[in-house]
């Protein structure tokens, strides 16, 4: 096995154990691998993606092709447990001490901070989209990287990185970077996804495991990393109710733990949740046979890590597609799959030939249904592979 990345919580660069390959279909323009091992540590037990990339070839992703930052301005997060994670922060931090969000994408926790009444809120992001956003909204913010954020020449009482850990090539030089910001004694709130929870997890395995997930944290991988960088655990959320681990570590100069419960659990349940979808792409390939078979001209409704993934590993790739639909400007401008182009949904009535639309979405199937059948279309022409 080609060895592209050493673990990061522990160094290991020898030892590795693959659990599965993962492929998925990018555009031209993605600098960034279209596969990957999912390997564990023998070491600590970390799961992480083996990708042959580079700092920069991520920059570039997140910069060029960000669309986090849609449809969020001046609306609250559903998808934080918002009274916990507040009441948590409001414990923690004076109304007047200085924060910083490095990857705050949509600005959501940025957005709540203001909201009840903390003043000294800053932000990081590599999107300059996300950041005119942030602007917008009163919140002083800058383009930039988590490896960029020791150019700031303040000192913060909590530096906050939430949904950033398990995107990042390099989590450890991340950290190293946060600690050179914070004051000692400072804080560090962190949400990353619970991969323990994965073997309950349902959802499809582009989900958890696509071009931007590369780290597969459990609560034991987590400490372990913050610790061997100096943070030590003040409080952590990691109730099954939530997919994400909540929790908030102090840094302290030249604390650093170098000893590590070995993670046994992660491996495991990585393993269950790649069982239980090992079946799904036999079910989508039932339902597109028709349309394979017999070269129905289709739109294809969503351009995510879904549909990426469904391009390679599904026979979607043998439909007969005539464009992409996607409502997020940025997907517009690029070509997809087969140089076809990615049209707004109001441009489908501008393609007659299409005979029906794969409605390729994880979360938001209701709703494109919905529009289709608003838009004058037949039920039994709109073909949904998640409900």
């Amino acid at each position: 096995m080609r060895q592209n990345r050493a673990c990061e919580v522990c160094g290991n660069d020898r030892e590795l154990s693959d659990i599965k390959k993962i492929r998925y279909y990018l555009p031209v323009t993605y600098k960034i691998p279209s596969e990957y091992d999912i390997v564990s540590c023998e070491k600590c037990g970390f799961c992480y993606a083996n990708v042959l990339a580079s700092l920069s070839d991520y920059d570039d992703y997140y910069m060029r092709h960000n669309s986090y930052c849609k449809e969020i301005l001046g609306k609250a997060p559903d998808n934080l447990p918002k009274d916990a994670v507040m009441d948590l922060l409001c414990s923690l931090c004076d109304k007047d001490d200085k924060i910083l969000d490095i990857g705050f994408g949509k600005g959501e926790l940025l957005l709540l901070l203001q909201r009840h009444g903390f003043r000294n809120l800053f932000g990081i992001d590599p999107s300059e989209e996300s950041v005119e956003h942030m602007r917008k909204s009163g919140i002083r913010a800058e383009t930039g990287s988590i490896y960029t954020s020791d150019s700031l020449e303040e000192k913060m009482n909590m530096v906050v990185v939430t949904d950033v850990l398990e995107h990042l090539l390099k989590p450890s030089l991340a950290l190293e970077k946060i600690s050179s910001v914070l004051r000692d004694g400072g804080l560090l709130y962190v949400s990353v996804p619970n991969c323990l929870n994965l073997e309950r997890d349902t959802s499809p395995l582009c989900n958890n495991f696509n071009q931007e997930h590369i780290n597969y944290f459990s609560v034991t991988s987590l400490k372990n990393l913050m610790a061997r960088y100096g943070f030590k655990e003040e409080k952590m959320i990691a109730e099954a109710k939530y997919t994400d681990i909540f929790a908030v570590f102090s840094y302290h100069e030249r604390t650093v733990e170098d000893f590590f419960e070995k993670d046994i659990w992660t491996r495991e349940a990585i393993k269950a949740y790649i069982k239980y979808n090992d079946r799904r792409e036999t079910h989508y390939n039932r339902i597109l046979e028709k349309y394979v078979r017999d070269q129905i001209p289709v739109a294809v409704w969503g351009t995510g890590s879904f549909t990426m993934s469904l391009l390679v590993n599904t026979d979607l790739r043998y439909c007969r597609i005539e464009c992409f639909i996607d409502n997020n400007e940025m997907r517009q401008k690029e070509q997809f799959w087969g140089g076809k182009a990615v049209i707004a949904a109001d441009g489908l009535c501008g393609c007659p030939c299409v005979e029906a639309v794969v409605v390729s979405s994880i979360r938001s199937s209701a709703e494109i249904r919905r529009q289709l059948l608003e838009m004058g279309w037949e039920d039994k022409k709109i073909i949904v592979l998640e409900e």
